[in-house]
């Protein structure tokens, strides 16, 4: 890695979104399950499935998706597809986002399918299944695309274009 990648502002945002997701996905689903979505169901209400652990894991992933993206374009720069254009990177950063967001959500819908038609899993009741519903799916790939939109928008305020940090 060269010596500019290594102090690359965009390193660091790559290394925290990766810290900040493991420690999602260790309290909520690995680990104590502090932030599970029955416990959101339980004490504010939340639609199980959509707020909560299954939430805040999704919006993070978006951040984490343009902060890994961006910075395989910075390390490998004949591989990047942005260009000077700050709209047109905002759409092509997106469009990866959503794909990654949808290939997420057909192997929860896998896990799920594998898990009751092979394993003859009892999978009714709470908390059980990775995909309930379709309020759910359409959920997680909403959030991830907002995790991703305000990472991408959020630096315009400042008057900073993330993209720059490639250059």
């Amino acid at each position: 890695m060269s010596p500019s990648a290594k102090n690359s502002p965009l390193t660091s945002l790559l290394i925290a979104s990766v810290v900040i997701f493991a420690v999602i996905i260790f309290f909520g689903y690995q680990g104590p399950g502090w932030i599970k979505d029955s416990l959101c169901f339980t004490y504010l209400g939340c639609n199980a499935g959509f707020f909560g652990y299954d939430s805040i894991m999704h919006f993070s992933s978006g951040i984490m998706d343009v902060a890994i993206l961006l910075w395989i374009f910075m390390r490998f720069p004949s591989f990047s597809l942005l260009g000077n254009s700050f709209w047109k990177n905002l759409v092509i950063v997106l469009s990866v986002v959503a794909l990654v967001a949808v290939c997420w959500e057909i192997l929860e819908y896998s896990h799920d399918f594998v898990r009751m038609r092979y394993f003859h899993e009892d999978l009714i009741g709470e908390d059980r299944l990775d995909q309930p519903s379709n309020a759910d799916t359409m959920g997680d790939i909403t959030l991830s695309l907002i995790g991703a939109l305000l990472t991408v928008t959020l630096p315009r305020l400042f008057k900073k274009n993330i993209f720059d940090l490639l250059r």
